[in-house]
């Protein structure tokens, strides 16, 4: 093990790291709140200036993937398809397999230039977490509750926003809802069969109301859909501790542009039907590279930028300076007090980021999609047909 990989896997480093990572989006929330005061006056404005003040955040997210740990990902499809992004509006639809296939689609945006405009779904609890949840409330997520009868409004809200955008934005939808597990696609194989539907065999059901919902709102003013498949030649590496501990993450990507006029949008029934049709599709695509160890298309190149690494090497020394006058100053001082503070904070920075590796994990994921599960139905997947 060389000496840079074992900088990488020391849990000093990875402190470190945190510390670096909260300490800089605590400094952009404050400057987010004054950025907010121009919302009254000018959403427009508003909204261009909190795209690129939160890039100097999230820059930090794309740093970890792209030159902290290796993920090494091998793009499919057309070099059109791949110029278009960053040029206009979009909706994203990509399955979801890990607790980083979310983190490919950030990669996506970044190297085309509107990571500070990209947004999804999520789930709402998500909007309480210190910095970056606080940093997606100002760049307008939608968070849901997973409850049709609660989240309508909130969806409604976000989607008139979005209509208004003045700049190109990704709007990412996981339709499938929740992670898949091997758990969760026996019990949506269950339903399938239960229904005379053809079961999926690498992706769960979709839940398509909510893409019908957005697709129908935006269909004005997005021009297109960009269909994702993401795999992991390694899925069992394929999480947020090999991502800090600079580990080896090869995965695969495959994109497909289609046009928004091409989808049905007469109706909630019509989209809905084509976004089951589409999974359909998806899941064939996926047998290729089950079968062939590749996507289908041409092997395009999507190269990183350095912004991102220069960013956070920025942040690093910016932080380094007051971190080390302080340590300097309690080693002088020699505070039985301070002592404790410190030893505080470094262990309250280890409980947060063994918490971090645990909710992120997939294997103890939400249990969406498994609740009220009977007689081989889910009753998750139910009630949002």
């Amino acid at each position: 093990m060389t000496l840079l990989q074992s900088l990488k896997r020391s849990p000093v480093v990875h402190l470190w790291l945190l510390i670096v990572f909260f300490t800089s989006g605590l400094v952009m929330n404050c400057l987010q709140i004054l950025i907010l005061l121009i919302w009254p006056v000018n959403k427009s404005l508003y909204r261009w200036l909190i795209s690129k003040v939160s890039y100097l955040y999230l820059a930090e997210v794309t740093f970890v993937s792209d030159w902290w740990a290796n993920v090494d990902v091998t793009f499919y499809g057309k070099k059109e398809d791949y110029e278009k992004i960053g040029t206009e509006s979009a909706m994203l639809m990509p399955n979801h397999r890990s607790d980083i296939d979310w983190l490919v689609g950030y990669m996506i945006a970044d190297r085309n230039g509107i990571l500070g405009t990209a947004k999804c779904y999520m789930k709402n609890d998500v909007k309480y977490i210190p910095t970056i949840g606080w940093t997606w409330w100002f760049l307008e997520f939608c968070f849901l509750r997973r409850s049709w009868d609660k989240d309508q409004s909130t969806i409604q809200k976000s989607l008139k926003a979005l209509s208004e955008y003045p700049i190109p934005f990704l709007v990412g939808i996981f339709a499938e809802s929740t992670r898949m597990t091997p758990e969760k696609l026996k019990a949506s194989q269950e339903y399938a069969e239960s229904k005379g539907i053809k079961p999926l065999k690498h992706h769960l059901l979709p839940r398509p109301k909510g893409f019908s919902v957005t697709v129908i709102a935006l269909k004005d003013s997005v021009p297109a859909i960009y269909d994702i498949e993401v795999a992991f030649e390694d899925p069992e590496k394929a999480n947020l501790k090999t991502l800090i501990g600079g580990g080896l993450i090869k995965t695969h990507l495959y994109l497909r542009r289609i046009e928004m006029k091409d989808v049905p949008t007469e109706s909630i029934d019509t989209a809905s039907q084509w976004c089951k049709e589409l999974f359909v599709h998806k899941d064939s695509i996926y047998d290729e590279y089950v079968a062939k160890g590749r996507f289908p298309g041409d092997v395009v190149d999507l190269p990183k930028h350095y912004w991102n690494l220069y960013i956070t090497l920025a942040w690093n020394v910016v932080i380094a300076f007051p971190v080390a006058f302080a340590v300097k100053y309690l080693i002088a001082s020699f505070s039985y007090v301070l002592f404790i503070g410190l030893g505080a904070v470094v262990f309250v920075g280890y409980v947060m980021t063994k918490l971090l590796f645990y909710h992120a994990d997939t294997k103890r994921g939400s249990s969406f999609g498994l609740k009220g599960k009977r007689n081989g139905e889910s009753a998750d997947i139910k009630k949002n047909e």
